[in-house]
């Protein structure tokens, strides 16, 4: 959309790769020691930009201060990723746990507040949408941030060479632990079908490992490509009892041609249907047999594989994406499209 984009993490950290493959897209990166904070980075070059986006509200609760001093004329975009308080709400709605219901009402007031100081707020989930524009009394109607998912370059393998279940998840996020505990104790042990379980994700500890390692199941741990998640697996699980935003493995996994079967929670907001794009389970029988169709059925596993490719690259596409942005600079009056 023609505009120069300056990005700053605010740990400020030199994160290696990561920074290259920003700064190889033509974004500045800002990092230590050429600045040691925000707000002295704000101070210096903030009056350059016409807008500020912020991914999550606690972020944005640490430098609004720095960017209402700062930068004062400037639009800010909040992009909330996922809605705090209603996964802290589902996580401690399981539990009954008043404790954790409590909390989630103190996010709850904190999230609301910093989206109120945005001039546009943008989140990936429908429903979510709607719970802002209630828990805000109608002030704040956000709009859709876009998530853009490329098609692997690799050619689908056939069925044959691949094996076992899938799943990739950083273990610091609790929504993911939670969800894998819960599948190996609860689904796993009474599965039809003798299977595998391949574990993914950045975060897990020597002990994590140590605690998932029990017969069929193995935990990989980080995993710096993430077609090594799909590319050998026939099935990729996400079963997350809690959770909010949008599921970008899932998404990701769509996109590499290996067949899911999600949570309901794991479906959420990103428009796959049920025995079309994946397959949707719940309850433990619901998981066997989901496992058992797509490991028997080839006609099946293809069908949902192709689809889901299909759907996923049609609908994150980068051109979609670029049209939604197109579409919250607009709501701002920072970009406006030629008639």
């Amino acid at each position: 959309l023609g505009f120069k984009a300056t990005f700053i993490p605010e740990s400020l950290e030199d994160l290696g790769g990561y920074k290259n493959a920003l700064q190889n897209d033509g974004v500045e990166v800002i990092t230590a020691p050429f600045y040691l904070s925000t707000d002295s980075f704000l101070e210096n070059r903030g009056s350059e930009f016409d807008v500020i986006y912020v991914t999550r509200y606690t972020i944005l609760s640490s430098c609004i201060e720095s960017i209402k001093r700062h930068c004062s004329e400037e639009k800010i975009i909040l992009c909330n990723a996922d809605l705090h308080f209603l996964r802290e709400l589902r996580a401690a709605a399981r539990t009954k746990n008043p404790e954790l219901i409590a909390k989630a009402k103190e996010t709850q007031q904190s999230e609301i507040m910093m989206m109120s100081q945005a001039d546009a707020v943008i989140s990936y989930n429908d429903i979510e949408h709607g719970i802002i524009y209630s828990h805000s009394d109608g002030t704040i109607q956000p709009l859709k941030c876009p998530w853009v998912v490329e098609k692997p370059k690799r050619v689908i393998e056939q069925t044959i060479k691949r094996h076992g279940l899938s799943f990739l998840g950083s273990f610091t996020h609790p929504p993911n632990k939670e969800g894998l505990e819960w599948f190996i104790n609860t689904v796993f042990p009474f599965l039809s079908a003798k299977v595998s379980l391949s574990i993914y994700g950045s975060g897990m500890t020597e002990h994590d490992k140590k605690d998932l390692t029990v017969d069929n199941i193995y935990p990989h741990g980080y995993v710096e490509h993430l077609h090594n998640a799909f590319d050998h697996h026939k099935i990729f699980i996400a079963p997350l009892l809690s959770g909010a935003g949008i599921k970008g493995k899932v998404l990701s996994a769509a996109a590499h041609g290996i067949p899911t079967i999600l949570s309901p929670i794991a479906a959420e907001g990103t428009g796959l249907r049920d025995g079309q794009e994946c397959l949707i389970a719940e309850t433990t029988d619901e998981w066997d047999q989901a496992i058992c169709h797509l490991l028997t059925d080839e006609s099946l596993w293809l069908k949902i594989s192709e689809k889901a490719q299909d759907f996923v690259i049609k609908n994150y596409s980068f051109k979609s994406g670029r049209e939604k942005m197109r579409k919250i600079l607009e709501s701002i009056n920072i970009y406006n499209s030629l008639p």
